[in-house]
C-alpha cells in the first residue's frame, strides 16, 4: 500500500487525541504518518512580521510530535512551514498532496461558533480546498 496518514498538528492540548487517532489509522492501513505543523504569519506592521510562535517552536512541536508516533510502533517524520494568516490549510493541502496522503488527520480548536465565523476556521477551509479523505477530532 501506498500513501502516508498526515496529521496537522498545533500543540494544543488536544494534539495528543489527534496523534492516537492518526496512529490508529496507520497501525491498521500499514501507513507512515507525516506530522505537518505550519507557523503562521499572524500580522504585518511597521515593526515587521509577527508569527503566531519562534521558528525553534515550530522544529519543537513537530519533533515532540513524531517521538509520540515512533513511541507507537509507526514510521513517522515530519514537515514544518510558514503560512500567512488565514493560509494555513492550504499549506496543509499542499504538503498533503506532495506526500501522497491517503487521509488527513485533524482536530478541532474548539472556538465558539462565532469565534469560528469571525476568524475562520483551518479544518473548514482545508475541507473546501482539499480532495482527500479527512478524519477530524472534536
Amino acid at each position: 500500500m501506498s500513501g502516508t496518514v498526515i496529521t496537522a498538528v498545533d500543540g494544543s492540548p488536544q494534539t495528543d487525541k489527534v496523534l492516537d487517532a492518526a496512529v490508529n489509522y496507520a497501525k491498521r492501513a500499514e501507513l507512515p504518518v507525516v506530522v505537518v505543523h505550519v507557523r503562521e504569519l499572524v500580522a504585518v506592521g511597521k515593526a515587521g512580521a509577527v508569527w503566531n510562535e519562534e521558528h525553534d517552536q515550530t522544529h519543537e512541536i513537530a519533533a515532540r510530535a513524531v517521538e509520540r508516533v515512533k513511541a507507537q510502533g509507526v514510521v513517522a517524520d515530519s514537515v514544518t512551514a510558514s503560512a500567512r494568516f488565514g493560509h494555513v490549510a492550504k499549506a496543509i493541502a499542499d504538503i498533503a498532496k506532495g506526500r501522497d496522503a491517503e487521509v488527513i488527520v485533524v482536530g478541532t480548536r474548539g472556538h465558539s461558533e462565532i469565534a469560528g465565523l469571525l476568524l475562520g476556521s483551518t479544518v473548514t477551509k482545508l475541507l473546501h480546498i482539499i480532495d482527500r479523505p479527512m478524519l477530524v477530532i472534536p
